[in-house]
């Protein structure tokens, strides 16, 4: 297993991203890719939450110029706007489907801080994920894990309540909540992983995966 770690500066551009893109593409084997913030984000990061610590407005400018840094990315990097809107359009779609028949919950191992411009686009569905600590300062110091084997325990944990689950995900730490619900799928998940779990379901379509949860009801 080869582990692939790109700093700020690789992803400052689109160039850089393009680039990293093919890199990855000529990959033989199995492999991680681990990317960083695209390059200054991290000082702005910080910057806005100094701003914020001072109850002061000021961050909401830094905020915007984050935001728009990505967007103005994304609309770069995938010009075909329909395509675009058809990614957003289609994930919103499934949520309000889904809620309209059930509770919909995220469990995520990333932080609430990185994840709410994304929930704010879908609609702020539920997010169970951790949270990072701030100084006074405004410096990231460290960060708080809800607990150990989050997505595992979360789901164990509806259970005890009386809930049933149904699981999705495509990651090694996935397996265990998929395995422990009533149903479960990989969707979208690596050749390594699919091959490692033949016995789970493998689902690579939005609408086959809206189909399978709804059918698992």
């Amino acid at each position: 297993m080869k582990v692939l770690k790109f700093g700020g500066t690789s992803v400052g551009s689109v160039d850089s991203i393009r680039q990293i893109q093919h890199i990855i593409g000529q990959q033989t084997d199995d492999c991680i890719v681990v990317v960083s913030a695209l390059g200054g984000i991290t000082d702005q990061l910080l910057r806005a939450a100094h701003l914020a610590l001072e109850n002061g407005e000021e961050y909401m400018e830094v905020y915007q110029q984050i935001r728009q840094r990505h967007l103005d990315m994304i609309q770069t990097l995938i010009e075909n706007a329909t395509v675009r809107q058809m990614l957003c359009h289609e994930i919103e779609r499934i949520l309000d489907e889904l809620r309209s028949k059930c509770q919909v919950t995220i469990l995520s191992d990333t932080f609430y801080e990185f994840a709410m411009p994304l929930m704010k686009k879908l609609g702020f569905p539920m997010l169970m994920c951790n949270a990072l600590e701030v100084s006074d300062e405004g410096k990231i110091i460290g960060y708080r894990l809800r607990c150990a084997q989050s997505k595992l325990t979360t789901v164990k944990a509806l259970q005890s309540c009386g809930f049933e689950t149904i699981a999705a995900g495509d990651s090694f730490n996935d397996l265990g909540m998929i395995r422990a619900s009533k149903a479960g799928f990989l969707f979208r998940s690596t050749e390594k992983i699919k091959a490692d779990n033949p016995d789970l379901p493998v689902i690579e379509d939005y609408g086959e995966f809206l189909k399978a949860i709804v059918a698992a009801l």
